[in-house]
């Protein structure tokens, strides 16, 4: 079995790439074609997003549990895999056909028809979204270094190509272009490693649960990336322009929270199926205590160096982003609860229904905001419906798993977060009264932010921070011994 210690590196290597890259190439491009044209990128794919989810039909979760269910019998694995693949092939042929009638009869939409085409490109290449196959398997190293590999690649082309505001569409096409490399080597490594084939299939025996989790994650996006359709058609292209940069530092950094949990889901899902009680309540704990360390730190860290984080990624150009971005930031502890209570522990041992519904009622909360928010406070109004969602769903959540969960909030570790943190908050404090640049300011918060929040849990004996800490130092004196 996997060193789940492994696989968290190489998921934590892929986690700083997806920061890395994206970060590097949207504080380039954003200068370059300028809120406008990053609002149309970011609409069209955003668009085109919710007919490639319909296109996965929930494979990216639920193709991950059976996976992780069946890796050890290599013939259920072959046959899961190319059962899943085939409606795959089905859904996303029906996705792009009602995309294409989508764009050519919405007059606004078939004005860009250049860059919807290249968006339904993405849209189509989805077949061959095979990262569930990798993750259920536990096979992270692959994904660390295509991922990085064609992560690089497209952005070195972006940074030589890209030179003007008229660029955008050149710009959607690179960044599909990066899709596309990841795909072409998912296919040829699925076929070396599990293979295809296309005879004695039972398809029908896993539409029921997949059209559970297409609802999921459909439900799921109406709040992740339905904030700029609806910002979009009720305020322009603009005011989705000056949401996107606060939008992407928030996420970036639930990409850091993301990286414990995916990691995790394959082994909970494994450890539930094989009737390992203890185990699995032992690595939920684990995840639970592992990703509020993470989320809580984080959301201070966000709210104190908004201003400076704005203005580095986007310039002066989006000082409007500002206050987005320390509403966008209340989204961080919920998401990090709602990725453990749901994602660790309603999917994992067939509760999907109860996460549904909590999803739902999080889609549900988000409309009714959106509506009512957006045409007051724009872009604001967008990231306020979002933070509601995700509260409303994370709350839905807690109480579905609550027995799962029972006595996990409790103990010493909270208070020792929040102490840690309170140290980390003065240090950032202190510095974002320096009258010094965006990027030095950025530099100095982090890396003392950082080195001051460990510091404060391995005085205070945090448990997983002081073991790993121990675990660390024994390497070192093993090494020293050796040399």
């Amino acid at each position: 079995m996997p060193s789940l210690l492994r696989n968290y590196l190489y998921n934590s290597l892929l986690t700083a790439a997806n920061m890395v890259f994206p970060l590097a190439i949207f504080i380039f491009v954003s200068r370059v074609i300028g809120p406008e044209g990053i609002g149309k990128v970011g609409f069209a794919q955003t668009f085109g997003g919710y007919f490639g989810l319909f296109g996965i039909f929930g494979a990216q979760l639920y193709g991950v549990r059976e996976v992780a269910r069946v890796r050890e019998d290599a013939v259920q694995l072959k046959k899961v895999f190319n059962e899943i693949f085939v409606i795959n092939c089905i859904t996303v042929g029906f996705a792009i056909a009602v995309f294409a009638v989508s764009v050519v009869s919405n007059q606004r939409l078939r004005a860009e028809g250049p860059l919807y085409a290249v968006t339904g490109l993405s849209v189509l290449l989805g077949i061959f979204s095979f990262d569930w196959l990798f993750q259920g398997l536990e096979n992270y190293r692959y994904i660390m270094i295509r991922s990085i590999a064609v992560k690089a690649f497209s952005a070195a082309l972006v940074f030589v190509l890209v030179r003007k505001s008229s660029d955008y569409v050149l710009f959607a096409a690179l960044t599909v272009l990066g899709i596309s490399a990841n795909y072409i080597f998912n296919f040829l490594y699925a076929q070396k490693l599990v293979g295809f084939d296309l005879s004695h299939l039972e398809l029908r025996r896993h539409v029921p649960a997949l059209s559970r989790f297409a609802l999921i994650t459909f439900a799921s996006s109406l709040y992740v990336g339905m904030d700029k359709i609806v910002l979009g058609f009720l305020q322009g292209d603009y005011y989705v322009g000056l949401y996107a940069p606060a939008e992407k530092i928030s996420r970036l950094g639930l990409s850091i929270i993301a990286a414990a949990s995916a990691v995790l889901l394959p082994r909970t899902s494994n450890l539930f199926a094989n009737g390992a009680a203890e185990e699995f309540k032992r690595h939920v704990s684990t995840s639970l205590h592992a990703v509020m360390l993470i989320a809580i730190p984080l959301f201070v860290a966000i709210e104190l160096l908004a201003g400076p984080l704005i203005l580095l990624v986007s310039g002066n150009a989006y000082v409007d982003s500002i206050a987005t971005l320390r509403l966008e930031a209340l989204i961080v502890i919920p998401v990090a609860i709602a990725n453990v209570a749901g994602y660790q522990v309603l999917i994992a041992t067939n509760e999907e229904s109860k996460y549904l519904l909590s999803i739902i009622v999080g889609a549900i909360i988000f409309f009714l905001t959106a509506f009512l928010a957006i045409p007051l406070w724009k872009q604001n109004g967008a990231a306020l419906a979002v933070a509601g969602a995700e509260m409303a769903g994370a709350a839905c959540e807690l109480f579905f798993a609550r027995k799962h969960l029972s006595g996990m909030l409790k103990g010493h570790w909270l208070g020792k977060c929040a102490l840690a943190t309170t140290a980390m908050a003065g240090l950032v404090a202190a510095f974002t009264r320096l009258a010094i640049a965006p990027l030095p300011l950025f530099m100095f918060s982090a890396i003392g932010g950082v080195v001051v929040y460990a510091l404060a849990e391995v005085i205070l004996k945090d448990e997983l921070i002081f073991t790993g800490f121990l675990a660390l130092r024994k390497r070192m004196d093993i090494g020293r011994a050796r040399g």
